[in-house]
């Protein structure tokens, strides 16, 4: 639901502006839906690497864009953002088969492929 601080201009702004493929807002109530990937060996007992988010870094690690001082990189954020249509479709848009996550498995598939997206956590939304 859009609240007094969702601005939608900023956010087509940015993607105007800047190399991202995505801008995103936060939920409004809802901190830390945003994070950077982590892909390695987390637990000593288990023999296999695995993917884990490292959720809330996005605002830590603090690598902001230029003219907007308070958004920053990321890797993942919530559902609530806008694209590049092209740039989602050449990574084969949403995958009709998953029912859940399915917004992780799109932004796996642009950090493969190379592709920023943006966080603005003072854009809000309401869930």
């Amino acid at each position: 639901m859009f609240i007094k601080s969702t601005n939608l201009e900023k956010l087509v702004e940015i993607l105007d502006a800047s190399d991202a493929t995505v801008a995103s807002a936060a939920y409004a109530g809802l901190p830390g839906l945003s994070g950077y990937f982590k892909f390695g060996y987390f637990d000593k007992n288990v023999a296999k690497r695995t993917l884990q988010c490292n959720y809330g870094a996005c605002t830590l690690n603090n690598h902001t864009i230029p003219n907007y001082p308070s958004c920053v990189r990321c890797e993942i954020t919530s559902n609530v953002f806008l694209a590049r249509t092209k740039e989602l479709l050449d990574i084969g848009g949403w995958d009709p088969e998953l029912m859940i996550v399915e917004h992780m498995d799109v932004f796996i598939r642009l950090k493969a492929a190379g592709m920023k997206v943006v966080l603005c956590p003072d854009v809000k939304f309401k869930h």
